[in-house]
């Protein structure tokens, strides 16, 4: 298998974590989460740590902030498996196309055979009552979609080219559309 680096990305409670966890058990990828960083370095839940830092808001400076230094260890992780040669997904939200385009990009050094790394940006589509039920059946509150609403942005940085991210959509509504979505990751671990 060639070397690969994926980002997901998708809402809350769309199943990305489902689907790194595929990718990890079934596909071989290391799966870096930054729900996980955040647990591991704070101690908190994304709730949680916004409520902390932000006041409630994700969009709050304070917050941003400590956001960015999640994202920051998660390129340095990144970095890390990339080096040793693993293919790498990682598994947030990451509603931002700069977000995106800097975990897809390297910019902490280059790697010698950087440009031999076939990158990827995963989208998780799901329709938004799926996503406002799954919320309720998981103590969210579904009007914070419509926070997530307002800054998020679908992706526009994916150009034509050798070595450019390829976009790949997957839906998560089902069990049947989890089981197509596998066999789309299985066709893309071997490309």
């Amino acid at each position: 298998m060639a070397q690969k680096l994926v980002v997901l990305s998708g809402y809350p409670r769309s199943g990305k974590s489902t689907v790194t966890k595929f990718m990890q058990e079934e596909l071989g990828f290391a799966r870096l989460s930054i729900d996980d960083l955040r647990y591991n370095m704070y101690g908190m839940s994304f709730p949680e740590m916004v409520a902390y830092f932000g006041g409630g808001d994700f969009q709050s400076p304070e917050y941003q902030r400590e956001e960015e230094l999640l994202r920051d260890v998660l390129q340095i992780q990144k970095m890390a498996h990339l080096m040793a040669n693993k293919s790498v997904v990682l598994d947030g939200t990451f509603g931002y196309n700069q977000w995106r385009w800097e975990l897809l990009c390297p910019s902490y050094g280059r790697l010698h055979h950087d440009s031999d790394i076939a990158r990827y940006l995963i989208m998780v589509d799901v329709d938004r009552k799926e996503l406002e039920r799954r919320a309720l059946t998981s103590a969210r509150d579904p009007s914070l979609l419509r926070k997530w609403d307002e800054f998020w942005e679908e992706p526009d940085f994916i150009y034509p080219g050798e070595g450019t991210p390829k976009l790949v959509r997957v839906r998560n509504n089902n069990t049947d559309d989890f089981s197509r979505s596998q066999d789309v990751l299985r066709a893309l671990r071997s490309t």
